[in-house]
């Protein structure tokens, strides 16, 4: 059985099992991380601006506090750390293509889980997600 990177149990809990809110916050979740990692990929390749990429780390950890993704937390505090004391650049593309690669395995497993919400009854409980 595939297990998942992502541990969906906190915001479980904060929406209290509700298949609309937590699809929406996975929606918000998933945009503004995007967003952030668009932002830092020009900080970190085409720039070179360490203030922005602290910045973005920053931000990157706030929605990472809310959907616990394996290995993202310390990563991204890495980074952030990085950028505002070290300026290693080659350190800082290594970390991002870490990063990359964690949020598109975080990505396939986030897609499961909102295909598992969409498909259930609004006023159904989701106590944890099934994956196969």
């Amino acid at each position: 059985m595939w297990k998942s990177i992502v541990d969906f149990g906190y915001i479980i809990e904060l929406g209290e099992g509700k298949p609309g809110f937590l699809l929406d916050t996975l929606r918000l979740f998933c945009g503004q991380t995007q967003k952030l990692m668009e932002e830092y990929q020009l900080a970190v390749a085409e720039s070179w601006d360490p203030k922005a990429m602290e910045v973005m780390a920053h931000g990157l950890k706030s929605g990472f506090g809310l959907v616990h993704v394996d290995g993202a937390l310390p990563l991204l505090e890495a980074m952030e750390k990085n950028a505002r004391q070290h300026h290693d650049e080659e350190l800082a593309r290594v970390q991002w293509e870490s990063f990359q690669g964690i949020w598109e395995r975080a990505k396939e497993d986030i897609r499961a889980f909102q295909t598992q919400l969409a498909d259930m009854d609004v006023s159904a409980k989701v106590e944890h997600p099934k994956f196969s």
